[in-house]
């Protein structure tokens, strides 16, 4: 994977941006994959943790640190996502949205939504999420501002992570395999990495 950190006003905090790689064709070569999946599987295993733990910590590590000339980050990016609770819940743990009295028959009057909101500029970075449990039919949900779902060309995780509790306070993935509203499709880019 490749590793983008980019400080934030927190001063023991940083912006990590993890993009998915792998080896192009050509020598010393590597492409950003267009496919998370991979990269999000391999964070979930006890080895995929530890790696991730020793790039927080800047520890050694195998994976690779991009130069200053080389770091790819998204000048800015703002995206708001809204997902039913049962939905979420299907995708954390499937065995969970089938249990009895979280979303049975008599509880069909009620309905939960689950609000992601991330918004990076150069100057800051706010991230936040919220889970609601309404009365069906009785709420109505828009945007506290007019989001702007600006262009971002690479699938990544996104992560806030704060040095001294050793705590990661926000994740997320930025998957642009998924339509999110007036996104135009990207191409593929290149990033040559220097083995020594």
């Amino acid at each position: 994977m490749f590793v983008t950190e980019s400080r934030i006003k927190i001063k023991t905090a940083s912006l990590f941006l993890l993009f998915p790689a792998v080896q192009s064709c050509i020598p010393n070569c590597w492409e950003i994959d267009p496919n998370i999946s991979g990269l999000v599987e391999r964070l979930t295993t006890k080895e995929g943790v530890d790696e991730l733990r020793k790039v927080l910590d800047k520890q050694e590590t195998s994976t690779e640190m991009l130069s200053t000339g080389s770091v790819i980050y998204p000048d800015f990016f703002e995206l708001e996502n809204n997902l039913p609770l049962e939905k979420l819940l299907e995708l954390l743990e499937p065995d969970m949205a089938r249990r009895p009295n979280i979303f049975d028959d008599k509880n069909q009057h009620f309905g939960g939504m689950h609000r992601a909101y991330f918004k990076v500029t150069s100057e800051n970075v706010v991230a936040g999420a919220v889970n609601m449990i309404y009365e069906n039919n009785k709420v109505y949900f828009t945007s506290i501002e007019e989001t702007n779902y600006s262009e971002y060309k690479n699938s990544f995780v996104s992560l806030i992570y704060e040095r001294v509790s050793r705590t990661i306070l926000f994740i997320g993935i930025i998957n642009n395999n998924i339509e999110q509203p007036e996104v135009s499709k990207r191409r593929a880019q290149r990033y040559f990495v220097e083995h020594k």
